[in-house]
This record gives C-alpha cells, sequence and structure tokens, in this order.
C-alpha cells in the first residue's frame, strides 16, 4: 500500500500493552516510510509500521478482512512474505512483526474442545447454525450467490472466544461491561457488536439474537433493528424449524428454507395433482405424514429411508461402533488394493507398515477424540495411490464400496443416502508421471524445478477455480480430488449410522488431506486465508502458487524455515515440491512463514476452532 502524506488510516494488529489501546483507531499520515508517522484524531501522534496500517474503510473488525487487498501489497522483509529471521514462539513471532493480521494473530491461538467459556462458544456456533438455517450455506442459494457472511462472523467469534486466554469475569469485576467490551474489541475478528453480544452471553447465558432466534422471530441486527428478511428476500424467521429440517439426511438446507416457508415446488405439484398438500412443513413430523410429498422431494427413496431412521442418524456413535467400521473399512480396503496385503496389527509403540493401507479417524473423531454424529475414516498407504488406472477395478474404491454393499454394510444408492465422488485417474495426470517421479507420484530425481526436484504436472493439484474467486478463503469440495463416499452404515447390532471415506489420492498428499478432513471448518478457512496472504493457495493435495490477474510471470518467495534460511521461489501455479512437506507440522510452519507461531495446532485436540 503506497501511502502519502494526507491519507486517512485505521490502525490495527499492534500487540503491546500501548498498541493494543490504538487497535481501530483512525489516524492521518504525516510520514509515509515502513515505519509512518500518524496523527491519531485525539491529536496524539504515534509511529507505526506501514504493515499494521490499511486504508480506512477498507478493514472492519465485524465485517472481516480484505485479504485482496493485503495479499496484492509489496511484501516487506518480515512481513511474511519474504525472508524472515528466526523465531521459535508465537509471540516472538508476531513481536517481530513478521505478521499481524488478524487471522495471522487467531492462528497463535489453541482451540481445545473445552476451553474457559464452552457455554458462549456453543451459543455462537449455535447461532451460526441459525443463520445457516435461514439463509443457506455459502453460495448455496442459487438465486443469490454469495458469503453467508453473518455466519462466517458467529464462526470466527466462536473460534476466538475458544481460544480466549485471559479471563473475562475478571475484566469485567475490574473494568465494568464498557471495559470488557474494549477489550474484547482488540481480540481478532471482534468488532464492538459481537463484543456485547458475547458479554451479554457470559453475564445472562443469551443475548438479544439467540433469543429471537430460538422463538422463530427475526433476529435483531447490529444497528438494533429486526432482520425480517435477508438480502434475497428469504425470511429470517422460523430458524428452529429449519434447522430441525435439515437435520434429516437428504434434506438440504435451501430444501428446508423452501418447505418451512411454503415455497417449494413439490409443494405445489402435489396440489396439482391431489388436490391436497400442507401449506408449509415446519417439522420431521409433518413431513413424515405426507410420504406425498417425500416421493415428489429430490431423492425420494433415500429420503424416505433417513426419515425412517432419523433418531438413530442423530445419536453419538458410540465408540465401539466407530471402532468397527473403522476395522470393517481397513480389512475390506486391503482385500480390494493392488497389493492384497494384509499384515497383523504392529505390537503397542511400533510404526505401522509400508506395505499395506491403513485406515484412522479424522474429522472430529481426531480433534475431540470421539466420534460425533457421524464417523469419519481417512485411507492412506505408504507407497500405492488411490487409483492406477481407469478401469472399475483399478481404484480401491469402488470395490471396497462394492465389497462393503455385498456384506450389508453399507446401504446401496437404491435404498438409502449415498454419494461417491471420484475423480478419473487420467484427470490426476497420472497416467504419465513427471520425469524422474516414481509411478505413484512421489519425490523423485533431481531436476531443474522446485529446488532439485522434478517438475510436478499432476492437474488436480492446481485446481484452485473456486478459490481464486472466493475473497473469504472457503473452503470447497469441488477442489477436492480423493475418492470418497459419504452413505449409510448398519453396524453388527443394527444401527444406522452415518460414514464418511475418503482414500488418499497420493502417498505424498496425506500431510495436507489429514489437515483438510480434521478440520475444524473454520480453522481450515482461516489457514487458507493465511495463505492467501502469503500467496499461495492451502488445498487438500498441495501447497500451490497463486494465479493472480495482472502478475504475470511474477514469482511468489516463500519461506520454509526462517531459522534454517529455506526460501523458495515458484512460479504462479508451480507445486510446492513435496520433499518440504512431510507432515502437517510442516505444513502449519509454512503458511507461518517460516517459523513456529502455530505450533500449538500441530496437536488435533487442539483444532476445534
Amino acid at each position: 500500500m503506497a501511502l502519502r502524506v494526507g491519507d486517512a488510516v485505521r490502525i490495527f494488529g499492534l500487540v503491546s500493552e500501548e498498541g493494543r489501546k490504538i487497535n481501530g483507531c483512525e489516524a492521518t499520515v504525516l510520514l509515509p516510510g515502513d515505519r509512518c508517522h500518524v496523527k491519531l484524531k485525539s491529536g496524539v501522534k504515534k509511529s507505526v509500521r506501514e504493515s499494521n496500517l490499511v486504508a480506512a474503510g477498507e478493514y472492519d473488525s465485524d465485517d472481516g478482512w480484505n485479504v485482496t487487498c493485503v495479499a496484492k501489497r509489496p511484501r516487506l522483509p518480515g512481513s511474511g512474505g519474504g525472508s524472515l529471521a528466526t523465531t521459535s514462539t508465537p509471540a516472538a513471532a508476531v513481536q517481530r512483526g513478521y505478521s499481524t493480521s488478524q487471522v495471522f494473530l487467531a492462528l497463535t491461538r489453541r482451540f481445545p474442545l473445552v476451553g474457559r467459556y464452552p457455554e458462549i462458544v456453543d451459543a455462537l456456533r449455535e447461532l451460526e447454525r441459525y443463520e445457516i438455517a435461514c439463509q443457506g450455506d455459502d453460495h448455496a442459494d442459487r438465486e443469490f450467490q454469495r458469503c453467508n457472511s453473518e455466519a462466517l462472523e458467529y464462526a470466527r467469534a466462536a473460534a476466538v472466544v475458544c481460544g480466549l486466554e485471559w479471563s473475562l469475569g475478571e475484566e469485567i469485576g475490574r473494568s465494568g461491561r464498557a471495559g470488557a467490551v474494549a477489550l474484547l474489541e482488540k481480540e481478532p475478528y471482534i468488532g464492538k457488536f459481537r463484543a456485547g453480544q458475547i458479554v451479554d452471553l457470559f453475564q445472562t447465558g443469551t443475548c438479544a439474537a439467540l433469543t429471537a432466534f430460538r422463538n422463530g422471530d427475526a433476529p435483531i441486527s447490529s444497528k438494533g433493528v429486526r432482520r425480517f428478511e435477508n438480502e434475497a428476500r428469504r425470511s429470517m424467521r422460523h430458524a428452529p424449524e429449519k434447522r430441525a429440517l435439515n437435520r434429516v439426511v437428504g434434506i438440504s438446507h435451501m430444501c428446508a428454507i423452501d418447505l418451512a416457508g411454503g415455497t417449494h415446488r413439490s409443494l405445489d405439484k402435489l396440489r396439482r395433482e391431489t388436490g391436497a398438500a400442507p401449506r408449509h412443513v415446519r417439522t420431521v413430523e409433518e413431513l413424515r405424514r405426507w410420504p406425498g410429498l417425500v416421493q415428489r422431494l429430490p431423492r425420494s427413496t433415500a429420503l424416505a429411508h433417513s426419515l425412517s431412521v432419523h433418531d438413530e442418524l442423530q445419536e453419538p456413535v458410540p465408540l465401539a461402533e466407530a471402532l468397527e467400521m473403522r476395522s470393517a473399512v481397513e480389512a475390506a480396503a486391503r482385500r480390494a488394493s493392488k497389493s492384497g496385503s494384509d499384515c497383523p496389527p504392529p505390537r503397542e509403540g511400533e510404526p505401522l507398515c509400508s506395505c499395506c493401507w491403513h485406515a484412522e479417524f479424522v474429522g472430529g473423531g481426531r480433534t475431540r477424540g470421539k466420534a460425533g454424529h457421524d464417523v469419519d475414516i481417512l485411507l492412506w498407504h505408504h507407497k500405492e495411490p488411490a487409483s492406477w488406472g481407469d478401469g472399475k477395478e483399478e481404484c480401491l474404491l469402488l470395490p471396497l464400496v462394492e465389497e462393503l454393499q455385498q456384506q450389508r454394510r453399507m446401504l446401496r444408492r437404491e435404498e438409502a443416502f449415498f454419494h461417491l465422488v471420484r475423480t478419473a485417474h487420467r484427470a490426476k495426470g497420472a497416467g504419465r508421471p513427471p520425469a524422474g517421479e516414481a509411478a505413484c507420484g512421489g519425490a523423485g530425481a533431481a531436476g531443474e524445478e522446485g529446488g532439485g526436484e522434478a517438475p510436478d504436472d499432476r492437474r488436480h493439484r492446481r485446481d484452485h477455480s473456486m478459490l481464486d474467486s472466493i475473497r473469504y478463503g472457503i473452503e470447497n469440495l469441488a477442489c477436492d480430488h480423493h475418492d470418497k463416499v459419504f452413505a449409510i452404515w448398519r453396524s453388527a447390532g443394527g444401527r444406522h449410522r452415518r460414514i464418511d471415506v475418503v482414500v488418499c489420492a497420493f502417498p505424498e498428499e496425506l500431510p495436507f488431506a489429514r489437515l483438510a478432513w480434521t478440520g475444524s471448518r473454520m480453522l481450515n478457512r482461516m489457514m487458507r486465508l493465511q495463505a492467501i496472504a502469503l500467496g499461495i493457495n492451502l488445498g487438500p493435495h498441495a501447497i500451490t502458487a497463486r494465479n493472480e490477474a495482472g502478475r504475470g510471470t511474477t514469482t511468489t518467495r516463500l519461506t520454509i524455515d526462517a531459522a534454517a534460511g529455506t526460501v523458495v521461489e515458484l512460479r504462479p501455479l508451480q507445486v510446492l515440491p513435496f520433499k518440504y512437506v512431510r507432515s502437517e507440522e510442516d505444513i502449519l510452519r509454512i503458511i507461518a512463514g517460516g517459523t513456529n507461531a502455530f505450533a500449538a495446532l500441530v496437536d488435533p485436540v487442539l483444532r476445534n476452532a
């Protein structure tokens, strides 16, 4: 950002005790430079790094960080994109000024399953779910595609409170409500309105918006008026009913919104064909009472099955059943694999073998240490890819699913919810491995590109068609090319559970698959946003240099390890060689500018953002 004398700017991201007092304040530039001299509205003059200034109006803590503007700024030494000095702690990384953006500061926190204020976190996440129930998830409304910014703000606030390191009660006792609100405003992503809601939740257990949502009323906005409709003219009332309908497996957010509002075309179709139809549907019981309507909804057979076992699908999956599911999936995967290897389990403390496929829990099973309402399983192999040809028998997932269906453990598409996503082998660029690489796509012999590794021509790793166009770093499965299936599982005891099985596409992509499918969703979003600020895309397969409009042949300078002085330059859309990324810890260090600022997140149980 080229500043000039007289420019109006806003200060953000200062972490010293004195600096935090002026975060969010507007000022006028007196003398531009790496350290700008600015004058606050109060008349006080300060010297502030240019990297801690944005144009007034460009940043608002309740509306999000303008990544597009920040990512295109020239990167100064130590600003997170170039060569960094040695650091080993989050505090040192921030104090040295490597990066003080909202997302960077948030990622230096720990996000335990149970933090200081679990009730406040749960309430904020409930508000997020109500916003999604009324408006749909990001870009879900085809008539008005946009990011659901209201839900995003609640998700951010929940993450911040989850990682809060100071006592709200002590601050209220010391400085009163106003003091607590002011201190919360200095936290990443928290504005005055959101801070007030957090204090209300702490003091009373609820806030005006949550009370309204729970009562089915329109919520109250930051301006103190009720939001009866969103920008797409969809009603913001009846949130609990819409959320309850959406919890039925097979009913999307938008379908639930249309059913509750009486605008779903299947209601009109039923009325025309039978002469009788409900005005609207707002409970699961009402939907069950109208089988004719269910038959006219998309995927009617699967939906009818979901309704019949709805209560079972809402139950938390017991540990014994989750272990049974993982064991059955792993055994079927080994029989379906190209090698057919099936070694006995290793003794305690011994590493897993390199000749077999292995199954591990991801999602909540990894961050919470227990399964939720579904079980997420990641399959991976030290050497074998997920597919080795385009035929049905030349991949792992299809024979695996067929065997589990024959065993009556995984239900078929014709009888229950079932969604299989598979990228053709040739679409991954695997038919012709890059020169010097192994057939499975691993690191190969020395080459000219990427510091001694052969060029990477696997097209799926460069698929950022959605990420480049979405400002908030939203994750999108359109860019995820790991083979996967989402289905209904029947346990040995006859109970029905949801199961998601993901097959890691190539062995070297395992750290990225683990990180993406472990989550949380909000953490993924923040990590991808931080990556964008460094000029790279963090995907479920690789790290790739961004292809910014107008960049031409400009390279991205990426610090791999600041302590060792390891820096690489990547051309637009070039994949970072996998020799630099052997673990999730490596990824976290790279997106932290080569520092250990995000080291707390290496432990999956601290990723409950």
